[in-house]
Order: C-alpha cells, then sequence, then structure tokens
C-alpha cells in the first residue's frame, strides 16, 4: 500500500500548551466584529469614493457586457453583480466589514487547527484588527480582496487532506476557485499557489479541481480581454515598469505586508519585514529547516503578484509594492499557506516558552494595529 500522507518534518512535532482552541479562535473573530462595528458606525454614510465610485458611475444599469468587462485589467463580475442588489454606501460598507469577519474567522480557525492554539491565535489576532491594512476595511469596493479571500481560505483548508477527496469536497473547492476568479485577479494568483502546492506535494488528482476556475478565466480573457477595457480612472497608474524597478517593488511589497502585522507604516513597516523575512530565510538556510510545500507556494504566488504588478502599476516607482491595500492580501495569504502546511514548531524544552513569547507578541501587534485602526474609523473622509 502507498502511504499518500504528507511526511512529517521536525516542525510537525507538538507546540505545547495554548489558550483552548476555541477560545483561540473566538477571540480574533469578536475582535474583528468589535472592530466592524465600530467603523459601521463611524462610515457609514460616507459617500464612496475612487474606483468604487468609477463602478457605480459607468456600470449600471447593469448589462451583460458592463458585468464582464474588465475593470483596471481584471474581471470583477461578481462584485459588480452583488453591488447591482444593495442600495447606498451602508449597505456596501456593511458586507465588507462581514466579509472582514468571516475571513478572520476561518483563518483562525485554520491556523489554530493546523499549527496550535497558541501560534495559531498569535498569528489571528493582529489580522481581525489589521489597522495597517484600513483601506481595504473602510472602502466598500475593496470586496475585490475580501470575497475571493474568502472563497480561497476555504478551499485552501477543503484541499489539505489529500486522502479525502470525495465528490462533494471536490465540487466545493472547485467552485470556490471559480467565485474567486469571477471575483478579482487574486482568483487567478490562488490558482497558482495551489496548482504550485500540488505539483511540489505530486497531488496529481487535485490539479483537476482547479480546471474549471481556469477555464472561466482563460474564457473570459479571450472573450472579453484588455481590448475591452472601458475608460481606466487612473491612467498615470498603468505604467510598463524598466527592469530595475521589478525586484525592488517585489521586495518592498513583501517587506511591507510582513512587517505590518506588527502594527508598525510606512518605511517602518518595510524595514521590519525585510528583517524578518531576512532572518526566517537565513533559519532555514543555516539550520537546513524543509521549507513545506504548501507555504512555499503560497509566498511564491505573492512574489508572482508583486512581479505582474510592478510590470502595469509601478508608476516607474519601486515603492508602491509598499502600499497599504496590499497588506491584507500578503498577510492573509501567507497565513492561508501557513495553515495548509501545518508547519509547527518544534517540540523541545524551550517550545512552551517560544509559544508564549509568539502570543505577547502578537497582543502587542494587535494593540499596535488596533490604534492605526482606531484611527482611521474616526478620520475624516
Amino acid at each position: 500500500m502507498i502511504d499518500v500522507r504528507r511526511r512529517r518534518t521536525p516542525l510537525d512535532e507538538t507546540l505545547g500548551p495554548g489558550p483552548p482552541p476555541l477560545l483561540a479562535v473566538a477571540i480574533p473573530a469578536l475582535a474583528a466584529l468589535a472592530g466592524s462595528v465600530l467603523i459601521m458606525v463611524q462610515r457609514s454614510n460616507v459617500p464612496i469614493t475612487g474606483d468604487g465610485a468609477r463602478v457605480l458611475a459607468d456600470r449600471y444599469p447593469l448589462t451583460i457586457d458592463l458585468l464582464f468587462i474588465p475593470l483596471h485589467f481584471q474581471l470583477n463580475a461578481l462584485p459588480i453583480l452583488i453591488w447591482a442588489f444593495l442600495d447606498g454606501p451602508a449597505p456596501k460598507l456593511a458586507l465588507l466589514l462581514a466579509l472582514h469577519v468571516a475571513v478572520v474567522t476561518v483563518t483562525s480557525a485554520l491556523l489554530v487547527s493546523r499549527i496550535g492554539p497558541g501560534p495559531g491565535f498569535a498569528f489571528a489576532l493582529p489580522l481581525a484588527v489589521l489597522g495597517t491594512a484600513s483601506y481595504d476595511l473602510i472602502s466598500p469596493w475593496q470586496i475585490v480582496f475580501l470575497l475571493p479571500l474568502l472563497f480561497v481560505i476555504v478551499a485552501t483548508w477543503l484541499s489539505v487532506r489529500r486522502d479525502e477527496r470525495t465528490l462533494l469536497r471536490r465540487s466545493i473547492v472547485a467552485a470556490c476557485l471559480i467565485l474567486a476568479v469571477l471575483s478579482s485577479n487574486l482568483g487567478i494568483v490562488a490558482l497558482f499557489a495551489l496548482g504550485l502546492w500540488f505539483v511540489l506535494e505530486r497531488r496529481w488528482w487535485q490539479i483537476s479541481e482547479l480546471v474549471p476556475g481556469a477555464a472561466v478565466a482563460a474564457a473570459w480573457l479571450l472573450l472579453y480581454g484588455p481590448k475591452r477595457q472601458l475608460h481606466i480612472a487612473y491612467p498615470s497608474r498603468f505604467t510598463i515598469a524598466t527592469p530595475d524597478v521589478v525586484p525592488v517593488y517585489i521586495g518592498s511589497g513583501l517587506s511591507h505586508g510582513v512587517g505590518a502585522w506588527f502594527g508598525l507604516a510606512g518605511r517602518s513597516a518595510t524595514a521590519a519585514g525585510l528583517v524578518v523575512i531576512l532572518a526566517f530565510v537565513g533559519y532555514v538556510v543555516v539550520r537546513g529547516v524543509k521549507v513545506p510545500p504548501a507555504f512555499f507556494a503560497f509566498f511564491a504566488a505573492m512574489f508572482a503578484m508583486f512581479a505582474a504588478l510592478s510590470l502595469i502599476r509601478s508608476q516607474a516607482d519601486p515603492r508602491q509594492g509598499a502600499s497599504a491595500r496590499y497588506v491584507y492580501l500578503v498577510l492573509f495569504m501567507l497565513a492561508a499557506g501557513l495553515g495548509a502546511a501545518g508547519w509547527r514548531l518544534p517540540e523541545s524544552r524551550w517550545s512552551v516558552l517560544a509559544t508564549r513569547m509568539l502570543v505577547v507578541v502578537g497582543v502587542v501587534a494587535a494593540l499596535l494595529n488596533l490604534r492605526l485602526l482606531l484611527y482611521a474609523a474616526g478620520a475624516p473622509p
């Protein structure tokens, strides 16, 4: 009999004590709910601006063409369709915040179940009150990030068990990825991440679950590609970058996203994230740690996303990768990869202390993020 289970690594051992699993999930979920209620109270009547205003002006009354014509070179059919049934800014903001609570809850449950209550709680708590990504929580059109993220995280969790691929499970994964593709280009990024994971772990049969989503994306590109693009709201933001911009853009995007988890903003976040990434790479190389394919795949997907963005949205400025709007994507996609990998700290005499220190860092990071979120919620539009 062939053993199809993932091979265990030194980081797959137990973590030691932590908070009760239910509490480790409930606290981040409740924190996300409390923050969402605060934002809703403060900003429910704020007019929609930016890309959201462009959608309201250009896409309604809705037709099939207006549903599928690219908005900034991506497919947003599902968010545009949902918005057609929501009248006014308040319901649209309420939906965005409800999605945030759902994404936080599912991500927390995934992390707690896969890497343990202590580390799962520590990583999830700052995500619940992610003030460094406040733009994604106060701008209703950022549903184009949160809606596909929810589908992607559900699909990722249902893809973990390779030995229980029932028809229902496979169908849900395929449906989630189709809906993610119909929401934004994040669906395509997720297809890349899951596909690379499946290839690296030789999950050949699971690749078929990606085919429907990939087919939808391919069909849309053929029928409604860039040639059908409507007027771009901000043409200066879509420029072809020179080769020297690309690596800096990628590095700043990833570093800023990682550093923002600590509740830092601007150059401080980029510097902190760079230190964390270099320390992580150094530890892996020096100690010879085998990085789980799932985590590597999701990190590679973020790398590829920033590489693509650097070519079309850099404005020839490599610092554009450090935009706050990408923090939410980077952190939740990396959390999905960490949960899919089930990457645990090794059991040793230091494991309990390491877990407690990680929880303390997570609580401090959450408080720093909360400070930024409170400011953003109360800031004038």
